[in-house]
């Protein structure tokens, strides 16, 4: 079935709860390695890697992804996917819920163009 979850959820739930910190004005992103490894959204158990250790990858060393990047593509793979499907399908009415997603699938597609230059055909 399909899940369901808000944005912000998903955020969270990629990058960590507490991984966006404000110092004098300015927010910075704290990564931890220390993510909780599994998490219920609407009753459906949910693992994954930190992105900390997804950056570790060979597959992200050798694709040359920066961490915006990795953070769009695990966005990707989850519920959001639905969203950002549904923003690209509307066309020049790209809004799903007032939000048009613009900089995660310009990242997304700059992850993809990296990956597709070092990913070999099945």
């Amino acid at each position: 079935g399909e899940q369901s979850s808000t944005p912000e959820e998903e955020w969270r739930w990629v990058v960590g709860r507490n991984a966006m910190v404000e110092e004098d004005g300015r927010w910075t992103l704290r990564l931890s390695s220390s993510l909780e490894r599994a998490a219920s959204v609407h009753g459906q158990e949910r693992t994954q890697m930190s992105i900390s250790d997804l950056m570790t990858c060979e597959e992200v060393r050798s694709s040359g992804l920066n961490v915006w990047e990795v953070i769009a593509l695990r966005l990707a793979t989850g519920p959001m996917h639905y969203l950002y499907n549904a923003v690209l399908r509307e066309g020049q009415r790209r809004s799903v819920m007032g939000m048009d997603f613009s900089t995660t699938i310009a990242v997304l597609t700059s992850a993809i163009l990296k990956r597709s230059r070092t990913t070999k055909p099945p």
